[in-house]
């Protein structure tokens, strides 16, 4: 087994900008890759999750959403 550990801050921003495009709000975009440890498959999962449900949802809403409990992270970070 390989162990895949966090991703640099400017890493994880750039691929979360790959999966959704250009990121209005660099702040708010921060906090999220930060809430998400920097982890490579949560982020890609966190964009997948929010591409496949705009315009009702942005990473600002996410965000939200995944700081509101432990039950809604789980629930987040299980969408494929």
């Amino acid at each position: 087994m390989i162990e895949i550990g966090p991703m640099a801050q400017t890493d994880a921003l750039a691929l979360l900008e790959k999966k959704l495009g250009s990121l209005s709000d660099t702040d708010m975009a921060v906090d999220l890759v930060r809430a998400l440890d920097l982890v490579p498959l949560a982020i890609s999962q966190a964009a997948a999750y929010i591409q496949a449900r705009v315009p009702r949802s942005s990473p600002e809403k996410y965000l939200a959403e995944f700081r509101e409990s432990e039950r809604n992270r789980s629930k987040l970070l299980q969408y494929d």
